[in-house]
């Protein structure tokens, strides 16, 4: 399996694994939010979880944010696991907010993206514009 990037030095991987699971969980249920009612967007979900630097306490959070819609916790969880393995075995990088290598111009980006996929290196000076592909007639 390819190498896990830690989002800090001191973290070992299975936290880093535990982090980008619980991630990827919170992209797929989009629970509220702390104080809000509306299902999450993705860039407010990747806001939080980059101001907190963890996905984790904040998925702990989810059973007292709400406790309608969501699957349940551990499918999810084995879920996003089983999704991240296949993504590992790719031939492209994976990047998220929680990355020392997220590229520092997408952090001030008003929606920024929770999660890159790069071929080849990914370097902070390839990162000049990102859009969001649509499919044709939704423009």
């Amino acid at each position: 399996m390819a190498a896990l990037r830690n989002y800090a030095a001191d973290v070992g991987e299975d936290a880093v694994w535990a982090e980008r699971c619980a991630l990827l969980a919170l992209l797929d249920e989009r629970p509220p939010m702390p104080g809000e009612r509306h299902r999450a967007s993705w860039p407010e979900i990747a806001l939080e979880v980059s101001l907190r630097g963890a996905a984790l306490s904040l998925w702990n959070e989810t059973p007292e944010l709400t406790l309608l819609d969501m699957a349940d916790f551990g499918d999810a969880l084995r879920a996003a696991g089983d999704r991240l393995r296949q993504w590992a075995d790719g031939d492209f990088t994976v990047v998220t907010v929680l990355d020392a290598d997220y590229p520092l111009a997408l952090r001030s980006v008003h929606e920024m993206p929770p999660i890159l996929f790069a071929k080849g290196a990914l370097r902070s000076a390839d990162v000049g514009g990102v859009r969001c592909r649509r499919p044709p007639g939704q423009r």
